[in-house]
């Protein structure tokens, strides 16, 4: 079992993937005595492929759109940062980068609606029509 990077920028692209599965991809004679290999590689998503352009992804969504969401709802379409390979499969490293400024985005606006149902400030909204600062 070797750990090898596959793409040498640090650039992110998109992936074609799936959470691996015991049932589904398989195990090795000797993977199959190892529990807590098999619980690890569970935490892993398993590349089936990879898109170095925003194009090509639209292209084989395009193409495959029947293929890929009626046979599989466990496969998505994920922002990587890289794939590497363990255990004679590919994996990918998600980019979290848009996750963090989803949750980022959600704090503020949750942040800044507490502030503008404050009483006080609901108060003075009524009174004069003016939002205090």
């Amino acid at each position: 079992m070797t750990l090898q990077i596959n793409h040498e920028s640090d650039e992110p692209y998109f992936v074609l993937c799936d959470r691996w599965n015991e049932s589904k991809y398989g195990t090795t004679s000797e993977e199959s005595c190892n529990m807590r290999l098999i619980e690890y590689l569970k935490t892993k998503y398993l590349v089936h492929d990879s898109f170095e352009t925003y194009g090509e992804l639209i292209d084989y969504m395009y193409e495959n759109r029947y293929v890929i969401f009626s046979q599989e709802a466990s496969f998505r379409f994920m922002l990587v940062k890289r794939e590497y390979v363990f255990a004679d499969r590919y994996f990918a490293l998600r980019h979290n980068g848009v996750i963090k400024f989803q949750k980022l985005w959600k704090k503020y606006y949750s942040d800044k609606l507490i502030r503008c149902k404050n009483v006080r400030r609901l108060m003075m909204r009524q009174i004069t029509g003016k939002k205090i600062r």
